[in-house]
């Protein structure tokens, strides 16, 4: 149902689970509809846990006037320049990767700009190979890291969040996104959460908060759900989030977002799904 109220000034995504369910591109009718929105001089932001290269892949058809916010946040992409970059400390980086390594926690570790954006895995047996991954026997240096996180079966989430939330304690942020089978629990700067990350870019822009609309999926959706003025859900969105937020758009198999959004501003996209 779109909401009779004033048409938002600000538009915010997810992509994984809310744009793209599958190792695909963002489908042509969603492309058409979010690249019309910004040649209407609405913006556009996309807000992912995925990493820099796989972000770029999948966005690829979209227009660059796009802002996209890869790893929820820690990295800014503007006009295809990076416009900001959050690092975890040298030291802290460190700390974190020898204690997961100590309890066999899987380890993936994410570099920024001065790195190429380079993603290296230590490979551990309880989790599935995320490629295209480096795997390495150890990191060389924890210089330019904007990220450490971890794949591990659903079984373990809770024991593993209580291990990492002792190191980290209020200095990090700890973003956990479910899937099917395994989630992805993500260690990142203060400053990279998704609901950090819109509110600044929005403050630039002059634009409020209270006039964003923000679609998501998952867990690392919760608090910029919590912060816009309008939260939609994805019907694919998981149970927890579903009982939370009333709004709800088509699923993620059907384009949901792009169909509301067509409608919600009378963009009148004629492409055939």
């Amino acid at each position: 149902m779109i909401r009779d109220l004033k048409k938002p000034k600000l538009v915010a995504s997810d992509i994984g689970g809310t744009l793209i369910k599958n190792d695909d591109v963002i489908p042509l009718f969603t492309c058409k509809v979010l690249n019309k929105l910004v040649k209407k001089d609405i913006p556009v932001v996309l807000i992912t846990g995925f990493n820099y290269s796989t972000t770029k892949k999948y966005t690829k058809n979209l227009d660059k006037k796009i802002i996209l916010m890869i790893q929820n946040g820690a990295v800014c992409i503007k006009n295809n320049r990076i416009y900001w970059e959050y690092q975890i400390p040298a030291l802290d980086a460190e700390r974190i990767y020898n204690f997961m390594d100590k309890r066999k926690i899987p380890i993936i570790v994410y570099k920024g700009k001065k790195e190429n954006f380079n993603i290296f895995y230590k490979k551990i047996e309880v989790t599935e190979k995320p490629k295209p991954f480096v795997e390495v026997e150890n990191i060389e240096n924890f210089y330019n890291i904007t990220g450490i996180s971890t794949l591990i079966p659903n079984i373990l989430v809770e024991k593993t969040r209580e291990e990492i939330e002792t190191i980290i304690k209020d200095k990090f942020q700890l973003i956990y996104s479910k899937g099917a089978k395994f989630s992805w629990l993500e260690i990142t700067p203060i400053e990279a959460r998704k609901d950090i990350a819109l509110k600044r870019i929005s403050n630039e822009m002059s634009i409020s908060i209270s006039d964003a609309i923000y679609f998501g999926d998952n867990f690392n959706d919760l608090d910029v759900l919590n912060t816009v003025g309008y939260p939609i859900i994805v019907k694919n969105s998981v149970r927890e989030l579903k009982e939370k937020f009333s709004i709800t758009t088509d699923s993620v198999f059907n384009e949901g977002v792009a169909k509301y959004l067509d409608k919600l501003f009378d963009l009148k996209v004629n492409v055939k799904i």
